[in-house]
């Protein structure tokens, strides 16, 4: 067996896509799900065989894609999704998504088309569009691959057993679906997700207040995030990853893309900067990636982390410092931001961001130096954490019929607490006592705390061990795969 494939197996023929190990980005899945279904191939795992099928569980971007590129290959392949549709997720988004921009500062990044080489393509857009695209393209490839793929939706595993021959060699899986019916599979791509988003704050177990979610739809590029011209933005947001500071980038420049605020930064006036820039970016950011999938211990990561990120203000400081277009050009992103005289507030634990791409990370560093120097406004509040939030006038949550705590919602269905006041106390992380509290106020909260990747299906609970094994790993991912790359 390839160590491709090892390193995604929980067991005998069943391979774990989503959750899985990092990267978790869209485009990462779907390479992934290519490549187990390219290597499952080579080791004759899966073939054109008639008694050698393919079963593909949840129909995401990573669980479409290796279905689709089993199929094309003459593979007999089930894709079953729980929902009623594939894409869920995406669809209920107004996030803009693109393939490359997180490769930034490698060349391809500003494509705006994927290097895959996969049958579903990813093309840049908001979210709920790219979703609807791959909905048209799966469904035009399901009709006119109907002899090799088969989509089962509202459909869900209930057990999967292993068939081993006489000898105790293992030759495939027998599955059970939530209708009783019982199919045996050569393998099984398991793909549900990257995990459920935290965006909670909780208080001895009980939730006290939650923020909107990744992929729900939002307000935070409209004028003044979606709040009324007599309610100025003042926006706290807790987390260091991706999603944290995303949603710092759209909320200051009420650009939805990072890679368009970054060009509308560095236009043909700042063309030299910008090459070095990016040179000096990319050569920091594969310094401390490679670090990275060696580190052993949380202190080592702290280095490498501290390290990069000390390289990234070094270069901002020198920029500012240099060339004042790159003033005016941040001047023009934030205007209106200024003009509203709104406020923003990004807390997180440690002294540097963590999960991350370099893209989000540059902007937000360059972004909160020049508010720092020109307005003197201080907006990143490092080893902080949220102590308390106390809603003013209102309730954030309440209790449904089935005793869950869930968000308060108007009539429409937007959150009763978006815009209105809330006291929000932040301490120091290591301040055991919370001597030194701080007093923010709030009438937008984000929480990002990441993705609960631990969280497994009970049919794979006997294998939670092994599963969280795959889930911590950090693997070095290509960028694209050679078109003309084949094992046949």
């Amino acid at each position: 067996m390839t160590t491709f494939l090892e390193a995604h197996r929980v067991f005998s023929h069943l391979y774990l896509l989503s959750p899985g190990p990092s990267p978790i980005s869209i485009r990462d899945q779907m390479l992934r799900g290519r490549l187990i279904v390219e290597e499952l191939n080579h080791e004759k795992i899966i073939n054109k065989d008639k008694d050698k099928h393919l079963l593909v569980v949840g129909g995401g971007a990573g669980g479409v894609t290796a279905a689709m590129f089993a199929a094309m290959n003459s593979i007999r392949t089930t894709l079953v999704e729980k929902e009623l549709e594939c894409f869920l997720v995406q669809k209920r988004s107004s996030r803009y998504i693109h393939p490359n921009q997180y490769d930034w500062p490698v060349d391809h990044y500003t494509g705006e088309n994927d290097f895959l080489n996969t049958p579903l393509i990813f093309r840049a857009n908001t979210a709920e569009e790219v979703a609807n695209d791959w909905e048209v393209q799966l469904g035009m490839f399901a009709k006119t691959n109907d002899d090799y793929c088969t989509l089962m939706f509202n459909t869900e595993i209930t057990n999967i057993q292993v068939i081993s021959d006489t000898l105790g060699n293992d030759l495939s899986l027998r599955v059970t679906f939530n209708n009783a019916e019982v199919y045996n599979f050569s393998a099984v791509i398991w793909a549900t997700g990257a995990g459920s988003e935290d965006c909670q704050l909780t208080r001895k177990t009980i939730p006290v207040y939650e923020g909107i979610k990744f992929w729900d739809k939002d307000q935070f590029v409209s004028e003044r995030c979606g709040l009324t011209i007599d309610n100025t933005p003042r926006i706290v947001i807790s987390g260091s990853g991706d999603g944290a500071l995303q949603d710092f980038l759209r909320c200051v420049t009420r650009i939805n893309s990072a890679i368009h605020i970054y060009n509308q930064l560095f236009d043909s006036i700042l063309v030299t900067r910008r090459t070095n820039v990016e040179a000096v970016v990319q050569s920091a950011e594969d310094r401390a990636r490679r670090c990275l999938i060696w580190a052993s211990t949380r202190e080592q990561e702290d280095c490498i982390y501290q390290e990069l990120e000390d390289t990234h203000k070094y270069l901002i400081s020198d920029l500012l410092d240099n060339d004042s277009n790159i003033y005016d050009k941040l001047g023009g992103l934030l205007e209106v931001w200024l003009k509203e005289n709104a406020k923003i507030s990004l807390v997180f634990r440690r002294n540097y961001f963590n999960n991350y791409y370099s893209l989000n990370r540059f902007l937000v560093l360059l972004i909160a130096q020049y508010l720092q120097d020109r307005h003197n406004r201080t907006v990143l509040y490092k080893k902080r954490e949220i102590s308390s939030i106390t809603p003013e006038g209102h309730r954030c949550m309440r209790r449904n019929s089935q005793g869950t705590w869930m968000p308060t919602k108007e009539r429409n269905g937007t959150r009763s607490c978006y815009g209105k006041e809330h006291t929000v106390i932040l301490k120091d992380v290591n301040d055991e006592i919370t001597t030194d509290e701080l007093t923010l106020t709030a009438n937008i909260i984000i929480i990002r705390h990441g993705v609960n990747r631990d969280s497994i299906h009970s049919v794979l609970n006997q294998h939670k061990k092994r599963c969280s094994e795959i889930i911590k790993k950090q693997h070095l991912m290509p960028y694209h795969w050679p078109p003309h790359w084949t094992y046949r």
